[in-house]
């Protein structure tokens, strides 16, 4: 699953199709969808095809949903809900994670800085459909957290545990609250 800003490939290697575009000889997702290499003419061409036939309707309770972080404040963060279930949404759908909602535990000690950034794709599950604007989410299982971002200098991150992720340009490290995939029990390469 592409999302819009994603790094895909580079000119070099493909051509641009629908839903991309490019920006210093990189190739980038401009909607949220699947990546595929089609063959035309004797050319690779890359294209994000969107989910069309996978929408979701509205979330639910229970529902893992995969959203872009947008605002930060000392209590809570707000995304922008991409995917429910791994469905792309009819319509825009904003969530709320409590900062009692981040994590299981030292809830007290816990800076939202430390967890996540803006830009951020994180994995969360509905916690209850909240007030008219916003769903309540939770990231407080091992499985929920950060997914994928980006450094400041705008480099993918790896992650490097369940609280740091790594610029892989630089190399200088970032706290966030970084989901563990399963199955998985060490370090693990987020694909740019």
């Amino acid at each position: 699953m592409c999302t819009p800003g994603e790094r895909i490939g580079h000119v070099s290697e493909f051509q641009a199709g629908d839903g991309t575009y490019v920006e210093r000889q990189f190739i980038y997702a401009s909607t949220v969808g699947e990546k595929q290499v089609q063959e035309v003419e004797g050319a690779k061409v890359v294209v994000v095809v969107p989910a069309w036939k996978k929408h979701a309707d509205v979330p639910d309770v229970g529902d893992l949903v995969t959203g872009q972080v947008l605002r930060l404040q000392k209590d809570r963060v707000e995304l922008s809900i991409l995917t429910v279930n791994d469905k792309q949404l009819n319509s825009e759908y904003r969530g709320v994670v409590r900062l009692q909602d981040i994590r299981q535990y030292e809830v007290d000690k816990l800076d939202v800085l430390d967890c996540f950034r803006p830009g951020d794709i994180v994995a969360a599950r509905v916690l209850s459909l909240g007030d008219v604007r916003n769903f309540l989410l939770t990231t407080a299982e091992d499985q929920l957290g950060v997914v994928k971002a980006t450094s400041i200098n705008r480099h993918p991150m790896s992650r490097v545990s369940w609280q740091l992720m790594q610029c892989t340009g630089t190399g200088y490290k970032e706290r966030r609250k970084v989901a563990k995939p399963p199955g998985i029990g060490g370090p693990v390469r987020i694909k740019p």
